[in-house]
């Protein structure tokens, strides 16, 4: 499963753009395409992207999707992460999860930039990096058809726990012991629905995929 930062060894590292970010005193310098900086009290900041501190190198964290942060201190040996919101989906039980697909930020803090005693900046390497889960299906996977109210659509979601959609008026949906089941409920109509492709979304642990199936 996705690990938001992952590694295990620095050598993830030897392929990493090396940058040296000046604060914003001293030219206020973006990381990557995001729009993380460093303020005047050198930490890492942001007006849109969320920052997760990882712990060290030595001592790697899984960060908490839940309590995603703008602000966070910019220590030397330090690991983050840096999300783009727009890759990101809060289900109904609170818990936020990152689009399998999405590209974020892993970013080491090497040392301090310094100058007359002062803090100016820090050095740093950073990478982008892909979300996968092999225990999911596939992004936009097709689960099925269905045609007349009673029809019903089964797939297996492996290790799914959690599912959200925005249309159940026209459908019965569940998911149990790694199943999902979709039950159309109401007859056809071209004009206010249901008819066409439907998007629904599942969740496993901090990261989620798509799905779609289609009423004809």
């Amino acid at each position: 499963m996705f690990c938001a930062c992952s590694s295990d060894d620095t050598d993830e590292f030897q392929d990493a753009v090396t940058l040296n970010v000046m604060n914003e005193v001293n030219g206020k310098t973006f990381i990557g395409n995001s729009d993380v900086f460093l303020n005047k009290n050198n930490n890492f900041q942001s007006e849109s992207w969320y920052i997760a501190p990882a712990g060290t190198l030595d001592k790697e964290t899984q960060p908490d999707l839940v309590s995603l942060i703008r602000e966070a201190a910019a220590e030397p040996n330090h690991l983050y992460c840096l999300y783009d919101p727009e890759s990101l989906m809060t289900f109904p039980s609170g818990q936020q999860a990152i689009f399998v697909g999405s590209a974020y930020y892993k970013l080491l803090v090497e040392s301090n930039i310094s100058s007359n005693e002062s803090i100016q900046g820090a050095k740093v390497k950073y990478k982008s990096m892909i979300v996968s889960d092999d225990k999911l299906p596939a992004k936009n996977t097709m689960m099925g058809s269905m045609l007349n109210v009673g029809d019903e659509i089964s797939y297996n979601v492996g290790n799914a726990t959690e599912y959200a959609y925005y249309h159940s008026k026209y459908f019965y949906i569940s998911l149990s012991n790694g199943v999902l089941k979709i039950i159309q409920k109401d007859p056809i109509n071209k004009i206010n629905g249901p008819y066409g492709d439907y998007d629904i979304y599942i969740r496993s642990g901090n990261v989620f995929t798509s799905l779609v199936f289609k009423v004809e």
